[in-house]
């Protein structure tokens, strides 16, 4: 079982993002045990440094959307996620849950699709509370962020995920 969500990014140079705008991140079962071991040392390591603010893995990274792109996607849907992009667009919200029709491989095949994004020294950042995604655009000189995402709702996403997968055969 798996969920998708959407973040939204920020660039270390306000003026310039290379239309890294929101990454997309797929939520599973593996992620989530990577995600907690990770924090179980960073756990066991602040005990010993209380000045460690963060560990840094580097490690493969979402992928990433251009606003328009994510537009783009929305206006072929319908129902409630066309408003929960629209919550997401208009920073009223930092990360959405998203169908699995949210695809990238899918958006890569789209002829209106902005741009292919390429990514250099994926990280991912693990402190006591939440975690966060950052990356380098492949010939770019900024970093990209994502906004940080509490365990709690890392977990809660797939809280029902054992139930549905043992009603599949």
């Amino acid at each position: 079982m798996s969920k998708n969500i959407v973040i939204k990014c920020a660039s270390s140079d306000e003026n310039y993002n290379a239309h890294f705008d929101y990454a997309l991140v797929r939520v599973t079962r593996e992620l989530l045990d990577t995600i907690a071991a990770r924090r179980k040392l960073f756990i066991a390591a602040h005990e010993q440094d209380c000045d460690l603010d963060r560990m840094i893995f580097l490690d493969r990274g979402p992928e990433y959307l251009a606003e328009c792109d994510l537009e783009l996607w929305a206006e072929k849907q319908e129902g409630p996620v066309v408003h929960e992009v629209e919550l997401l667009t208009g920073c009223e919200t930092e990360w959405i849950e998203a169908p699995d029709s949210l695809d990238p491989a899918k958006m890569h095949e789209e002829p209106d699709r902005e741009r292919d994004f390429y990514t250099e020294c994926d990280r991912m950042h693990v402190c006591e509370t939440c975690m966060w995604w950052c990356c380098s655009p492949k010939y770019g000189r900024i970093d990209i962020s994502t906004e940080a995402v509490e365990y709690a709702d890392l977990e809660e996403l797939l809280a029902e995920a054992p139930a549905e997968a043992q009603a599949t055969p």
